[in-house]
């Protein structure tokens, strides 16, 4: 989390600036994005989003562009705990071994079944 709030958001584009309207949107789609993969609790989104919305609102973005386009992305992201996992398998190379990885993989839905704790992944 300290090295999203130690970025300097220099790189922001200044509202008065000469560019397509939709660029103003898609940088500020994408910060928020960004810290919703970086970031593993929702407080430390909140605390990212805080300080880049400083920098924007510096730069001439109002707060209710911010907040409509904060919205209407918030919607879209899919948040993490309802992200499904992945169980990544890791096996040594060896005949038995590719003979255990075959039989996992083609019977891994009556094993998620049996084991409520793998209900989880993601096969």
């Amino acid at each position: 989390m300290a090295v999203l709030l130690s970025l300097s958001f220099a790189y922001v584009l200044h509202k008065a600036s000469f560019h397509p309207s939709h660029t103003f949107s898609g940088v500020l789609k994408s910060q928020i994005i960004r810290f919703q993969q970086l970031c593993t609790f929702s407080e430390h989104v909140a605390e990212a989003e805080t300080v880049l919305f400083k920098a924007l609102k510096t730069r001439g973005f109002t707060k209710q562009f911010i907040r409509r386009i904060r919205n209407a992305t918030k919607r879209k992201v899919q948040p993490k705990s309802k992200q499904r996992e992945t169980l990544a398998l890791v096996l040594p190379y060896s005949e038995n071994a590719k003979d255990l990885a075959t039989k996992l993989k083609n019977n891994f839905k009556k094993l998620q079944k049996e084991v409520p704790s793998l209900s989880f992944c993601v096969q």
